[in-house]
C-alpha cells in the first residue's frame, strides 16, 4: 500500500495524471468512426419503447437496459458521433468516481486512490468503453458501487458503519438489466457474503435481481435463436494458455508483451490469494468472471472470450494489487509503472482497425458527382454504417436491403460486401456474369475484418 506520509506531493501528482487521461479521452472520442455495434445501439433505441424491447430481443446479445438509456438520451441529443459517444463518457467518468469511493471505502489512503482511479483511467480496455456506444462502463461503475457496498458489509472499521442493503442489491440489478455479465460478479459477490456467514446478504443478492431478471428470461426463452448462427463466425474457444494471460491481457491490452503479460499476472494471482476477506470478494469476482467467459466459449456456440465480457475483471484486479502486501514495495511499484505504462501505450494505439465507410461512401459519390447513388448490401454489417454515415455526411446514397446480389432487373447501382462475410472462394463477379449484368467499376477499401469491396453494375 502507498501511505501518504512518504511523499506529500504524490497525491496530488496522481490526481493530475488522472485529469490528463479525462483530457485525453475527451479530446479523442472521434478518432474512430461509430462501427456496427454502435449503431446497433442508435438503430435499437430509435423508436419508442416497445420497438427498444424487441430491439434487444432480435439481438440477445444483452438485456435491454442500455438500449432504454440510449432511448431517453436520444430525447436530449441529436444523433451524431459527437452525442452518441458523449454518453459513454460520461458514464466512463463516473465508473472512475466509483473506482474512487471503492479505494475510499477500503481504506487505501490518498495516493493509493489515485493510484488506483489512474490504473482505472489508462486500462486500454476501460479507456475504450470511454468512447464506446454500449452499456460496458455503466456496467463497470454499477459493479464497482456493489463491490464497494459489499466490500463495507464484509470488513466495516469501527468508524463506518456499512454500507445499506439496497446501495449493494439496486446496483446489481441495473447491472443484470444491462449485460448477462454482471451475473458472474453478482455469484462472486454471494460467495464472499456466505465465507464471512452473512446469508441473508447472500440470499438478497442472488435472489432480488434474478426475480426483477424473470420478465426479460421469459421473453428471451421464448424467442428465436438466430442469432447463434450470426455470433459463430466471431467465436474465439480459448485454451489454457489464454486463461492464464487473461489476467495480464485485460491490465495491459491484447499488444501486450508476453513478459509484461506474465509479470502482471504473477502480481495479480498472487495478492488475490491472500487470506483476508475482502480479498475473497475480489479474487472471486475475477475468478469467476474469467470462469464464466471460458465455459460459456467452451460449452455454448456464443463468443463469451473477449476483453470486453471479461472486463468485469478489471477493476477487482486492479484493487487487488494495490492492496497487495505480499511483493516488495520495490517488485510492486516496479509492476504496477509496468501496469501504468502498458496502459498509456495500449491507449495510444487502439486495436480497433479504422472503419472504411466513409472511404467506401466518398469513392462511390465520385464516381457520380451531384446525383443520387444506390448501393445494394445484404447484411447489417454493412447496410447501417453505409446509411449512418451517408446520412452524417450528407452523401445522396440510397442503400436498399436485398437478398444475397441484387436481382437481375434492378437498377444499376454498387453491390457493396465484406469479403468477411462471403464463403471462402467465393466472386461476386461470376454470378454478375451469370445474371447478364456488366461490371464497369469496383473499389477495396479497409483491411481484415473491416474491408470493404464495391462492384458497379449495370
Amino acid at each position: 500500500m502507498i501511505r501518504d506520509g512518504h511523499r506529500r506531493w504524490l497525491p496530488g501528482a496522481l490526481v493530475l495524471m488522472v485529469a490528463a487521461v479525462v483530457v485525453a479521452r475527451a479530446a479523442t472520442l472521434l478518432r474512430t468512426d461509430l462501427w456496427f455495434d454502435e449503431l446497433y445501439s442508435l438503430q435499437a433505441a430509435s423508436g419508442d419503447l416497445a420497438g427498444v424491447w424487441a430491439a434487444a430481443l432480435a439481438d440477445r446479445v444483452h438485456p435491454p437496459g442500455f438500449y432504454t438509456i440510449v432511448w431517453g438520451w436520444l430525447a436530449v441529443v441529436d444523433p451524431t458521433p459527437l452525442g452518441l459517444r458523449l454518453l459513454p463518457f460520461l458514464t466512463w467518468l463516473g465508473m472512475l468516481a466509483a473506482v474512487a469511493w471503492l479505494g475510499h471505502r477500503l481504506r487505501l489512503g490518498r495516493a493509493a486512490v489515485a493510484l488506483l482511479v489512474l490504473l482505472a483511467a489508462v486500462n486500454p480496455v476501460l479507456f475504450e468503453f470511454g468512447a464506446f456506444v454500449r452499456g460496458y462502463a455503466l456496467l463497470i461503475a454499477l459493479l464497482t458501487i456493489a463491490l464497494t457496498a459489499a466490500a463495507s458489509r464484509l470488513e466495516s472499521p469501527p468508524d463506518a458503519a456499512p454500507l445499506p442493503l439496497p446501495v449493494l442489491v439496486v446496483p446489481l440489478v441495473l447491472a443484470a438489466w444491462i449485460h448477462y455479465f454482471a451475473w458472474p460478479v453478482i455469484g462472486a459477490i454471494a460467495i464472499a457474503l456466505l465465507v464471512a456467514r452473512r446469508p441473508r446478504d447472500a440470499t438478497a443478492v442472488l435472489v432480488v435481481p434474478a426475480i426483477l431478471i424473470l420478465p426479460w428470461a421469459v421473453a428471451l426463452a421464448g424467442g428465436s435463436r438466430d442469432v447463434a448462427g450470426a455470433l459463430a463466425a466471431f467465436v474465439t474457444t480459448p485454451g489454457l494458455l489464454d486463461l492464464l494471460r487473461a489476467p495480464g491481457t485485460l491490465l495491459l491490452g491484447g499488444s501486450a508483451m508476453v513478459i509484461g503479460t506474465v509479470a502482471v499476472a504473477v502480481i495479480g494471482w498472487e495478492s488475490l490469494v491472500q487470506p483476508r476477506t475482502v480479498r475473497v470478494l475480489l479474487a472471486a469476482s475475477v475468478v469467476c468472471t474469467l470462469g464464466a467467459g471460458w465455459l460459456l466459449s467452451v460449452l455454448t456456440p456464443f463468443g463469451a472470450w473477449g476483453m470486453r465480457y471479461l472486463s468485469p475483471a478489471i477493476v477487482p484486479l486492479l484493487a487487488a494489487m494495490v492492496l497487495s502486501r505480499r511483493a516488495s514495495a520495490t517488485t510492486r511499484a516496479l509492476l504496477l509503472a509496468l501496469v501504468a505504462i502498458g496502459g498509456v501505450l495500449g491507449i495510444r494505439h487502439p486495436e480497433q482497425a479504422p472503419t472504411p465507410w466513409r472511404e467506401a461512401i466518398r469513392t462511390m459519390m465520385a464516381a457520380a458527382p451531384g446525383d443520387s447513388v444506390t448501393a445494394y448490401a445484404s447484411e447489417g454489417f454493412t447496410i447501417l454504417p453505409l446509411r449512418y454515415h451517408a446520412l452524417m455526411m450528407g452523401a445522396p446514397l440510397r442503400v436498399p436491403e436485398v437478398r444475397g446480389l441484387p436481382a437481375p432487373d434492378a437498377p444499376a447501382g454498387w453491390v457493396v460486401i465484406r469479403p468477411a462475410a462471403l464463403p471462402p472462394g467465393y466472386q461476386p463477379t461470376d454470378q454478375f456474369r451469370a445474371m447478364g449484368r456488366v461490371v464497369t467499376d469496383s473499389f477495396a477499401v479497409g483491411e481484415g475484418q473491416m474491408a470493404v469491396r464495391g462492384w458497379m453494375v449495370e
